[in-house]
């Protein structure tokens, strides 16, 4: 790329307008750098070239003479993903300098001679410490070497006397002839076992040095051949060093080679502060952190201070980040959030001076408003402009929601392409790339814990096609969907998850035909019915939440087919007073009635199952049913009256196919019901005559009865069970 004469002209001219009316030092373009060479181009404090096909730009040479150098993530519009050979060399007036998570190679001695260096930080993606990198920085103190270095060469570090603290990662393989050499302020160094080789110089001058590693390792034999003293590190035998519980069902362990893991199913506790945390006064042993499947947040404060935590695996099905989970981690550098985190409280990620990389895969994931929520460093000068800068990149999806909040706190942003296909489970999805999302397989769709793992295309899909075979839509499947207007979804479908199409227009748009909102079998939402509802024949189950805050409606009148009632179906409904639900009714789920007051419920099957709270706790409700049934159980545990309707009749069996219920199944029957489906004013046994058990009475129970008479198709109608006729 050639730069514009016209270009350099016009910076010249600002950049003089600037020094005349600005009092403090301000770098100038150097006169002698304007005829360039043609792959060169100059920016102010920095010289950068181009590579041979035009895709990335690489930092040739730093120009100028502050303290701090921010190096930009990318240069007109092309990514910076090199610093070339000696760039920094001899700079002895910087004192800090920042890198960006773009940059994947650092040439040789690009910091040699730095003799002020006391911060720098290394990107994720480099995988080397090139020869003479850190040579003679005199003043460089500590510094995280990131997990995907695999050689430290030659000279590396050699001459950084004040240099205390260093770690050398698991994927190290080879140290170079004297890459330590003088660094006498080094103590400690813990050798890793990829470690291949260490050149016989590489620690010359480290009069202070102890070499930690394994029992038996290449590291304990290198140190005893080389007269350095060597010590066990703490758990070399892979001895526990702490355990216990950190939430109702969790537990936790931290062993001798610095991994923390996280096991059980649910919900880690919530600290307050750091003291709370039971891992806490062992944060210094931590290295890696490994949340296991069934893990569903991160507590607040989980992670804080953990300065050597520079691993960290979270599984899918964490939602939530608590408020300080990861603040101070300065030895992170990158973090990614599954699609499922649908929340990161405040200060999650304050101060973490090495974070160079945070990627958020949930398109709607909501950050706490504040700055300081993802920060490298909180600056106390009040007057500052940025008080909370953050030096690393958030990435995520073009018009998500951790867009939104890196720009208007101006965090640097970076935007990932978004997923095309994928599984959950047995099921496969595929997005067409234009509007549509097709969903295949066979089974049950699992539920999400909060967001669904297509969520990526929330913004995009117009339709959804689920593949007949499939046999239930998990809860929160098409949550925030808002441009979904369409759905095909087969009659294989008998369940539905709850708010598994909220925020769709789809389910706008339903609403605004009719209240009730059912799908097959499934009755998803009546939360607009008003007055007295009846709940049509042929449903089956009302989803969790399908009447819940229906303030106005004042009565239900339910279908005998009903088998499930979900959970805090009518929570809250305030205006209900007497509830009578059929004897078909299996289940009735965790508080169901909750916070209704009714003045009576009728549970008509002795053996349905009943969840915790199902009628809530008010002291008037009277609980009415059959002597030793569930319901009387419940009403004694729960401290409820309860009205006995004495012992449970015997039900006969239902004679299928007997529809106008004289004891025989012939051509009446079929005449029956017949006019039934016309909408004739007849009396039929709806039970008896839904003779494929689909729980509605329709032309394929005329069809499968007419068969049966007919004889020669091989129908064979079901046998008769205990049941209750509508």
């Amino acid at each position: 790329m050639k730069q514009n004469p016209n270009r350099i002209l016009s910076i010249f001219a600002a950049a003089a307008m600037m020094f005349s009316a600005v009092p403090q030092r301000t770098t100038l373009l150097r006169p002698a750098l304007t005829a360039c060479a043609a792959n060169k181009i100059y920016d102010f404090d920095y010289e950068y070239s181009v590579s041979l096909d035009g895709s990335s730009t690489a930092l040739a040479k730093y120009l100028g003479s502050d303290e701090k150098a921010e190096i930009p993530a990318a240069f007109e519009g092309l990514p910076v993903t090199e610093i070339k050979y000696r760039a920094f060399a001899d700079c002895s007036t910087i004192t800090d300098i920042t890198i960006p998570g773009t940059v994947t190679q650092i040439g040789s001695e690009v910091f040699r001679g730095c003799s002020a260096l006391t911060k720098v930080n290394i990107p994720s993606g480099v995988t080397a410490i090139p020869d003479s990198t850190f040579r003679d920085c005199k003043k460089l103190t500590q510094i995280t070497v990131p997990k995907n270095v695999t050689v430290i060469d030659d000279f590396a570090f050699y001459g950084c006397t004040c240099l205390e603290q260093i770690n050398i990662p698991d994927q190290v393989k080879k140290i170079g002839a004297f890459a330590f050499k003088e660094c006498g302020a080094l103590t400690a160094l813990t050798i890793p076992d990829s470690i291949e080789s260490i050149d016989e110089t590489a620690f010359e001058g480290c009069g202070n040095l102890t070499i930690k590693g394994k029992t038996g390792s290449y590291a304990e034999s290198y140190a005893k051949a080389h007269s350095i003293p060597f010590e066990a590190a703490a758990g070399s035998s892979g001895e526990i060093l702490g355990s216990g519980t950190c939430g109702e069902n969790l537990t936790w362990t931290l062993d001798s080679s610095g991994v923390l893991t996280v096991s059980g199913a649910g919900r880690m506790a919530e600290w307050s502060s750091k003291n709370e945390v039971p891992w806490y006064r062992s944060r210094a042993e931590i290295s890696k952190a490994v949340l296991e499947e069934g893990v569903t947040n991160i507590g607040g404060y989980a992670f804080y201070e953990c300065t050597n935590l520079a691993d960290i695996q979270i599984p899918d099905g964490v939602t939530g980040i608590g408020n300080y989970a990861f603040a101070k981690c300065s030895a992170l550098r990158e973090i990614t959030l599954p699609w499922s985190v649908g929340s990161v409280s405040g200060w999650a990620f304050c101060e973490c001076a090495g974070l160079q990389s945070l990627t958020i895969l949930n398109y709607n994931c909501n950050i706490t408003g504040n700055p300081q929520t993802v920060c490298s460093e909180i600056v106390d000068d009040y007057t500052a402009r940025d008080r909370a800068p953050f030096r690393g990149t958030i990435c995520s999806y073009s018009g998500s929601a951790a867009k939104t909040f890196a720009q208007q706190h101006g965090k640097p942003f970076s935007a990932i392409e978004k997923p095309v296909s994928g599984t959950w489970g047995s099921l496969t999805w595929e997005f067409d790339g234009t509007d549509t999302l097709n969903i295949s397989g066979t089974g049950d769709m699992a539920d999400f814990s909060s967001r669904p793992v297509w969520n990526a295309r929330c913004a995009d899909v117009k339709k959804a096609v689920i593949a007949d075979g499939i046999t239930s839509i998990g809860a929160y499947a098409f949550r925030d969907f808002g441009q979904l207007t369409e759905f095909v979804i087969p009659e294989s479908v008998r369940h539905i998850g709850r708010e598994a199409f909220s925020g769709t227009q789809w389910l706008s748009d339903r609403i605004a035909e009719a209240p009730l909102v059912i799908v097959n079998s499934s009755l998803y939402t009546g939360k607009t019915c008003k007055g007295k509802v009846t709940i049509p024949e042929g449903v089956t189950e009302l989803v969790d939440e399908a009447f819940y805050k229906a303030w106005d409606i004042t009565g239900v009148t339910f279908p005998y087919s009903l088998t499930r009632i979900g959970e805090s179906a009518f929570f809250n409904d305030t205006e209900l007073k007497t509830v009578v639900l059929p004897a078909a009714v299996e289940s009735i789920g965790k508080n169901a009635f909750a916070r209704c007051y009714p003045d009576k419920v009728t549970v008509l099957n002795s053996q349905a199952v009943i969840g915790e709270g199902a009628f809530g706790t008010d002291d008037d409700l009277i609980l009415a049913g059959y002597d030793g049934s569930t319901a009387e159980a419940y009403a004694k545990e729960s401290s409820l009256a309860f009205e006995s309707l004495g012992a449970e009749p015997e039900i006969p069996s239902v004679k299928y196919g007997d529809v106008n219920g004289d004891g025989s199944i012939d051509l009446k029957d079929v005449t029956e019901l017949r006019r039934a489906l016309a909408g004739w004013d007849v009396t039929v046994q709806a039970e008896a005559a839904d003779v494929n058990r689909d729980g509605s009475l329709d032309l394929k129970d005329l069809v499968i009865l007419r068969r049966y008479l007919a004889g020669g198709w091989g129908v064979e109608l079901p046998a008769g069970t205990k049941g209750e006729s509508a």
